[in-house]
């Protein structure tokens, strides 16, 4: 008897170790205004999420052979809603820049340290190289981590 009483318990724990694990990956995150990592290191992505409409900016240092200058691509089209993201620049020199992912947030991290929050998805970089629109897409699997708050 005392053996299936231990397995009863040690099942009741499994079950319960399931179930807060699966809710804390679950978990929705209603606001992910703050600043995050973009695709290169000097590269930042500020969002600010008003009631699930984002509006904000990627800042990108140009390459060196380019120049020195920093673009700010502005948000105009983005949408946070349960734990779906997608957002769209305008377009600076013929690039355009789109998101499509999941916001995460990371059980090994406060809400104060770098990597909280996770944009998790897809960037699309939109390349129109000509005046008539030619042009070529250019899509990365990203991770896009939230900035220690300061």
């Amino acid at each position: 008897m005392k053996s299936v009483c231990t397995l009863v318990l040690i099942g009741l724990v499994m079950i319960m170790d399931v179930i807060v694990v699966h809710g804390q990956q679950e978990r929705e995150i209603e606001d992910i205004t703050g600043r995050y990592s973009f695709l290169n290191p000097d590269d930042l992505l500020g969002i600010l999420d008003e009631d699930g409409e984002l509006r904000g900016f990627i800042e990108v240092l140009q390459e060196d052979d380019e120049s020195d200058d920093v673009f700010s691509y502005t948000i105009t089209r983005g949408v946070h809603k349960d734990n779906q993201i997608n957002f769209k620049t305008d377009t600076i020199h013929g690039i355009t820049y789109r998101f499509s992912g999941k916001v995460q947030i990371s059980r090994e991290r406060n809400s104060t340290q770098r990597g909280f929050i996770l944009l998790v998805g897809t960037i699309r970089i939109e390349k129109n190289e000509s005046l008539i629109g030619k042009g070529k897409t250019e899509e990365r699997r990203v991770v896009l981590e939230s900035l220690a708050s300061e």
